[in-house]
């Protein structure tokens, strides 16, 4: 007998039979999203592309959830486990990575001048006092002050820099979440790599958490102090911030355990009631929640993406 990491959400077992065909169903309500995302010109983004395969890999997975849970030879498949274990590794951090892509987008577009901000000079008095031509009042004049905004290239350059970080650093992040789902075949099977799959587990979601903690935080101070960029897609990354961390967090808590068996029943193996209810409310729950915010909401107008995102450009996105 040999120790290794329980593997997240536990073996498939008959209880999982109707949360997985749940997921499915719900995963396959976002299909026709995603089709008319892709069909509408004024909706098409390829920063979303990682939340939509993601969505659709997930009918996958849990459709085969669904059908292993009800037979016991894929029930007990270690490649199969490893296929399971890898899908959940990396796909809430591919939304986290698609998220800080909204966020980057939106910060650097409100750093480009707006219209007004050419003029140098405060308007005439004919323009902005009455009819008339009285001299504009000091609360005019902060009016147009507010609303006309300069170019600002070096805070531009300074937000791609920081993201253009985070994005490398969530790639590396979905690879350590990957390498952990593949290498839990060994573990299993031997208990060889065990050390390197419970290593890679919390490397992977401490990254994805403690960046998205960062993020967070900057949402919070953008929201507070920040009145030139809109507060509503703000709040909604927050929120989608919030929802993937949850999973991140649940993943570092659950990679404590270790078992001898992938079908053990004991506390701490994820195959208790109360283990696999856990599951689903804090991983997959979350994650599905996350994604279909994303995909249910025109980003492309919101978060100011235009077709490819931000794509370090000195020139605003200009949507037809």
């Amino acid at each position: 007998m040999h120790e290794f990491p329980v593997p997240i959400g536990g073996a498939p077992l008959p209880i999982d039979f109707a949360p997985s065909i749940v997921f499915v169903v719900l995963y396959a309500l976002l299909l026709p999203i995603i089709i008319m995302r892709v069909l509408d010109r004024r909706a098409r983004c390829i920063v979303l592309v990682g939340t939509a395969m993601f969505a659709i890999e997930h009918i996958v997975t849990f459709s085969l959830r669904a059908y292993a849970s009800r037979n016991a030879g894929p029930r007990v498949s270690p490649t199969l486990e490893q296929y399971f274990q890898a899908t959940f590794g990396g796909g809430f951090i591919s939304i986290g990575q698609d998220v800080t892509n909204l966020f980057r987008a939106l910060l650097v577009s409100t750093t480009f001048p707006t219209a007004g901000s050419e003029a140098a000079s405060p308007p005439s008095a004919h323009s902005a006092g009455t009819s008339q031509g009285k001299a504009p009042s000091s609360q005019q004049l902060v009016c147009v002050a507010q609303e006309a905004h300069e170019d600002q290239p070096v805070l531009r350059k300074h937000i791609r820099t920081c993201f253009g970080i985070m994005s490398i650093l969530f790639l590396a992040a979905v690879a350590l979440g990957i390498v952990a789902g593949v290498d839990f075949k060994s573990a299993l099977q031997s208990g060889a790599n065990s050390d390197l799959v419970r290593q890679t587990r919390y490397a992977s979601a401490g990254i994805t958490v403690a960046f998205l903690a960062c993020l967070l935080g900057i949402t919070v101070y953008v929201l507070v102090a920040v009145p030139r960029v809109p507060k509503f897609p703000v709040l909604y990354l927050c929120i989608v911030c919030l929802l993937i961390m949850i999973v991140g967090l649940y993943r570092i808590g659950v990679t404590t355990h270790s078992t001898t068996s992938l079908l053990s029943t004991a506390p701490g193996s994820q195959n208790t009631t109360r283990e696999k209810i856990a599951f689903w409310i804090l991983h997959a729950a979350p994650e599905w929640i996350s994604a279909a915010m994303l995909l249910g909401i025109n980003c492309r107008r919101t978060f100011k993406t235009g077709f490819w995102g931000d794509r370090n450009s000195d020139k605003p996105v200009v949507e037809v």
